[in-house]
């Protein structure tokens, strides 16, 4: 076999995993679970949360992953939490990790104006 066929043949599999990988089912489902425990997808625009409403497991640490689909830096903030926030810049994904007691808790992004312009939401830990 030649060289530029044995690259081709290398090549082409990592190919077929790569386009089978980005057309992934679209479920409705926004938690994945990950070796380190379960992550809540999270996407911040102009100016909302979606979704607004998130469930967690009582004192069991749970990840949440920002994707700001919008053209300006949003945050992921929990009251009571501040420090923990994760800060993302436009078109860019972060991801925090919180161990939280039962109650109920509001989220938010803490950049200036942004929860009054109504990005905000719930969180439910049970």
């Amino acid at each position: 076999m030649h060289n530029r066929t044995r690259r081709l043949v290398a090549v082409i599999p990592t190919l077929a995993l790569a386009v089978l990988g980005a057309c992934g089912g679209g479920g409705g489902d926004s938690t994945t679970t990950t070796a380190g425990g379960p992550v809540t997808k999270v996407s911040g625009t102009e100016f909302a949360f979606d979704p607004s409403t998130l469930t967690a497991t009582a004192d069991t640490a749970f990840a949440v992953e920002l994707a700001n689909a919008g053209t300006i830096e949003h945050d992921f903030t929990i009251e009571g939490r501040e420090s923990d926030k994760v800060v993302v810049a436009a078109g860019k994904k972060g991801t925090a990790t919180f161990t939280l007691a039962a109650g109920t808790y509001k989220f938010y992004c803490s950049v200036a104006g942004h929860e009054a312009a109504g990005m905000k939401g719930t969180l439910t830990v049970a």
